[in-house]
C-alpha cells in the first residue's frame, strides 16, 4: 500500500442512520484545516486567556463496544441524535498538534509529537467536585459525550480521521507498545475491569470498589472481556496467593474455555499457581444449591457482576463471607426487570456491601498511565504477561469490512461467544508508519547507490531515523498466523556489514513455514528469479521473546516475534508496520549496532514463479 500523505484530505466514517430501520453508511468526509469546534469545546470555551491542544489523529485500532451496537438500535434512549458516528474504543496515531478554542486548560502542546500513539478515554469537564473523584459521573457527561453526533463519547472513532481535545489522550510511551488490539480496549472495557478490582494508590475512590488484596476469593459472574480481565488483573496484577482462589462462572462452557486458556497460557516456572475453579450456569434457579455451596467452599469475599442481571447480584450479596463485597459494572438487558431488592439487615448485620460503578469510578489518564508502566515492567512481578494473555481474548478484523461493521458484530457475535472470544476490534493500515517506511526505504535506495549525501553525519541520522521507526513499530505477540509466509527482504542499513555480506550471497528475503520450520536466507538462483534456500546461517526457529537493551529502556519488557539461529549467537526481532510490510532488527554478537532490514510478503498467486522454493546448498 502507497500512502503519498499520512494525513487525508477526504476520509471515510462509519455513519449510523438510526431507527426506524438502523443501518450504517460509509460516507466520505472532508478534511477541514479550520479547526472544527465541537461541542465539548464550546461548553468548556469560558476563559479567554489560555487555548486547548487539539490533535488530529488516525485511528489504528478500534474495539466494538455493546453500547455502540445498543445505540446504534436505539439512539434514543441514551439521548444521542442520528445520524451519529460511533466508536469509543480507539488507540490512534497522531499525525498533527494544533491549537484551537480557547479554554481553561493549561497548554499541552509540548506534551504531544507527530508520531506518538495515544489511547483515548471519555470526556468530562475537569472542574466539577465529581471530576476529581470518578470523572465518569460528571453532570456536565451527557452534554459533552452524547449531544454531538460527530464526537460521541467525545471521539466518534469509527473514521479514518479525528480532530479530538488533547485531554482526552494518554500517549504510549514507544517502550510500552503493544499490538493495537490491545490497546485499543484501554478506553472502556479493560478500563472498567482495572477499576472494579485494583485503582491507583492515590484514586480518591480507592476504597469503593472491590480494591483486591492478595488474601482475597474472588469471583466473578460474567466472563466476557470484562470479567476475563478481571481474573488476569487478580493473577498477574494483584497477586492472590496461592491459597486464594478465583471463580468465574458463566452461561457459555466455551466462553469458560477461553478463560481457562487464557489463565494457563504463558505461565512459567516463576508463575503463581493461583487456583482458578470454573462454573457453567445457564440457569440460576438450577444450580443455586451448588453455586451456594461453591461460593461458601471457597468463602468468596469480593464478587464481581458484569451482567447486570439483579437476581444474580441479589444471589451473590447472599453468598459472599460476612464483610464481603459485591459490584456491578452491568447494565440490564432491554425488556428485563431492572428493579433490584436487597436484604438490607442481613447486609446491615453481616457488614456486606454492594456497589454500582461506571466506567470503573477511576480517573481514566492515572489508570491508563499504570496499567502501561506495569504492562513493560520487569521488576519481580507478572504484570508483564497480562498483555499476551489477553491478546487469545481478541478477535481481529481489516478495516476493509467497515460496510458491515454492525452486520459483521451482530452475525459474528453468536460465532465469536461460541469460540470464547467476545472481544471484536477493527483495526485500520498505520498510514503514519507506512508513510515513514516508504520515505526510509527510498533514503536506503539511494545511500547503497551513492546517491545520497556521502557524509557520514547524514548517514548516522538516517540510521537513527530508522531505529526511531522500529521502536514506533507495533510489537507481534503471535508467530501464526502473522509471520508464516514467503517474504521479499532488504536492507535499511546499506553501509552495515551486514548488508555487503548479504550482497555477496544474494539475499531476496525469508520464508516461514511453521515456527520451527525456517528458511532465513532465500537467495538468488544465479541470474534467475527463482529464489533457493541458503544454508549459509544454518537453521532457525521464529518465537515471542523480549526486546533487549538498547532496543527498549533497562527494566522494562517488550515482547515481540523472533528468529533465533541455531548455529549463531543472533537473533533477528520483528515488528509491525503493515500487515504486508514487517521491519527487522539483526542482533548479537558480530552484528555492531543492530543491522536494520524489512520484509514485504510475497502474493502466492501473483508470483508462483518468484516465490517457489528449490533446496540447494551454495
Amino acid at each position: 500500500m502507497e500512502i503519498t500523505s499520512p494525513i487525508l484530505s477526504t476520509y471515510r466514517a462509519a455513519v449510523s442512520t438510526g431507527p426506524p430501520f438502523p443501518s450504517l453508511q460509509i460516507q466520505q468526509r472532508t478534511y477541514k484545516p479550520t479547526l472544527r469546534r465541537v461541542q465539548s469545546t464550546v461548553l468548556l470555551a469560558q476563559n479567554e486567556e489560555e487555548e486547548e491542544t487539539f490533535l488530529v489523529l488516525a485511528p489504528v485500532a478500534v474495539g466494538l463496544c455493546p453500547t455502540d451496537l445498543e445505540v446504534h438500535r436505539d439512539p434514543k434512549r441514551y439521548g444521542v441524535s442520528s445520524p451519529v458516528i460511533l466508536g469509543h474504543e480507539c488507540v490512534a496515531r497522531v499525525l498533527e498538534v494544533r491549537s484551537g478554542v480557547k479554554t481553561k486548560e493549561k497548554n499541552t502542546t509540548e506534551r504531544f509529537h507527530i508520531g506518538d500513539i495515544v489511547v483515548l478515554s471519555y470526556p468530562s469537564c475537569g472542574k466539577c467536585a465529581v471530576c476529581e473523584v470518578a470523572p465518569a459521573y460528571c453532570a456536565s457527561f451527557p452534554s459533552l459525550a452524547l449531544s454531538d453526533p460527530e464526537a460521541f463519547m467525545g471521539q466518534s472513532a469509527f473514521s479514518e480521521q479525528l480532530c479530538v481535545p488533547s485531554r482526552l489522550c494518554v500517549v504510549v510511551e514507544r517502550h510500552q507498545l503493544q499490538p493495537a488490539s490491545i490497546l485499543a480496549p484501554l478506553s472502556c472495557s479493560f478500563l472498567t475491569a482495572i477499576g472494579c478490582v485494583w485503582s491507583t494508590p492515590s484514586s480518591p475512590r480507592r476504597n469503593a470498589l472491590l480494591n483486591l488484596e492478595p488474601n482475597d476469593c474472588f469471583a466473578v459472574i460474567g466472563c466476557g472481556t470484562i470479567g476475563l480481565t478481571a481474573l488476569l488483573l487478580a493473577k498477574y496484577w494483584i497477586g492472590l496467593r496461592d491459597t486464594s482462589v478465583c471463580v468465574a462462572i458463566d452461561c457459555d462452557a466455551s466462553v469458560l474455555q477461553n478463560v481457562r486458556d487464557s489463565w494457563m497460557n504463558y505461565d512459567c516456572k516463576n508463575a503463581t499457581s493461583l487456583r482458578l475453579e470454573t462454573f457453567v450456569c445457564s440457569d440460576l434457579k438450577a444450580y443455586l444449591k451448588q453455586l451456594r455451596a461453591l461460593f461458601m467452599k471457597y468463602r468468596i469475599n469480593k464478587c464481581l457482576d458484569t451482567t447486570g442481571d439483579p437476581h444474580w447480584i441479589k444471589a451473590a450479596i447472599e453468598w459472599v463471607v460476612p464483610g464481603g463485597h459485591v459490584v456491578s459494572c452491568g447494565v440490564p438487558k432491554r425488556g428485563t426487570d431492572s428493579m433490584l431488592s436487597l436484604p438490607v439487615s442481613a447486609m446491615l448485620l453481616q457488614g456486606k456491601k454492594f456497589s454500582g460503578t461506571l466506567e470503573g469510578d477511576i480517573v481514566p489518564s492515572d489508570a491508563i498511565r499504570s496499567i502501561l508502566s506495569g504492562w513493560t515492567s520487569a521488576e519481580g512481578t507478572l504484570k508483564y504477561k497480562m498483555p499476551r494473555a489477553l491478546s487469545k481474548h481478541v478477535a481481529t478484523h481489516g478495516v476493509l469490512l467497515w460496510e458491515n461493521i454492525v452486520s459483521e458484530f451482530a452475525a459474528q457475535r453468536r460465532t465469536i461467544s461460541r469460540h470464547g472470544v467476545p472481544k471484536l476490534v477493527f483495526e485500520q493500515p498505520d498510514r503514519f508508519l507506512i508513510y515513514r517506511f516508504q520515505t526510509l526505504k527510498q533514503m536506503s535506495l539511494a545511500f547503497e547507490q551513492g546517491k545520497g549525501s556521502a557524509e557520514a553525519g547524514n548517514y548516522e541520522q538516517f540510521q537513527t531515523e530508522v531505529a526511531l521507526l522500529f521502536s514506533m513499530a507495533w510489537p507481534l505477540h503471535h508467530v501464526v498466523p502473522e509471520l508464516l509466509a514467503d517474504w521479499f527482504g532488504d536492507s535499511l542499513s546499506p553501509h552495515h556489514s551486514s548488508h555487503r555480506m548479504l550482497r555477496r550471497i544474494g539475499w531476496v528475503g525469508k520464508n516461514f513455514i511453521s515456527p520451527e520450520e525456517v528458511c532465513p536466507l532465500m537467495v538468488r538462483e544465479g541470474t534467475t528469479k527463482r529464489r533457493v534456500i541458503s544454508n549459509f546461517m544454518g537453521k532457525a526457529t521464529l518465537a515471542v521473546q523480549p526486546l533487549p537493551v538498547p532496543l527498549v529502556p533497562e527494566k522494562c519488557v517488550q515482547y515481540t516475534a523472533a528468529m533465533k539461529y541455531a548455529s549463531h549467537p543472533i537473533i533477528d526481532f520483528f515488528k509491525k508496520i503493515s500487515d504486508d510490510v514487517i521491519m527487522g532488527v539483526m542482533t548479537g554478537k558480530g552484528v555492531p549496532h543492530g543491522f536494520y532490514f524489512f520484509l514485504e510478503r510475497i502474493v502466492p498467486d501473483n508470483s508462483q514463479a518468484d516465490s517457489e522454493v528449490k533446496k540447494s546448498k551454495l
